[in-house]
């Protein structure tokens, strides 16, 4: 009798250790999120000349969402490339940028499609620019060159001025 209780308790203590193993190798602690949740556009701003085309720094620019006019996006820098993203919640995002006393508006018209990246990662929203519009006080023409912002480094968007 004697045997057959420590054989019990032996054969409980090892599936309780097992348990605990699984638990243990089955979470996900410590391990990083290498994957990319934020999709920016990644914006350049450039000039035509006769020959070729450059990029240019505009001074003073302020950039903002509309519907957002409290949230700067920057403010009075001086720069020649910006970023910001899409909103999650619509298929539509205006943003306005402020040129000393002029401003152009431009349009995004896109899908989104929310996505599981990763366990470690979640979900995040992927953006697929239908349609781009924008005003053209100093903006003379915009150029999308990824409509799916799938590069974080590349530049997604180049916005051409006078």
């Amino acid at each position: 009798m004697r045997i057959k209780t420590i054989y019990e308790n032996f054969i409980a203590k090892i599936f309780v250790f097992l348990v605990l193993v699984m638990v243990c190798l089955s979470c996900n602690i410590n391990r990083p999120c290498d994957e990319q949740v934020r999709f920016p556009v990644n914006t350049g701003f450039y000039y035509i000349t006769d020959e070729e085309v450059k990029d240019t720094i505009l001074e003073d620019i302020t950039v903002f969402g509309i519907g957002r006019e409290d949230s700067l996006l920057y403010d009075q820098d001086t720069t020649n490339a910006i970023n910001f993203r899409l909103s999650p919640y619509v298929d539509i995002t205006e943003i306005v940028i402020v040129y000393g006393p002029l401003y152009d508006t431009l349009t995004f018209n896109y899908s989104r499609e929310l996505r599981m990246i990763s366990p470690e990662c979640g979900f995040a929203f992927l953006f697929d620019i239908k349609e781009l519009n924008n005003t053209s006080n100093f903006i003379d023409s915009v150029s999308l060159i990824d409509p799916k912002l799938e590069g974080i480094e590349t530049e997604h968007l180049q916005i051409f001025v006078y």
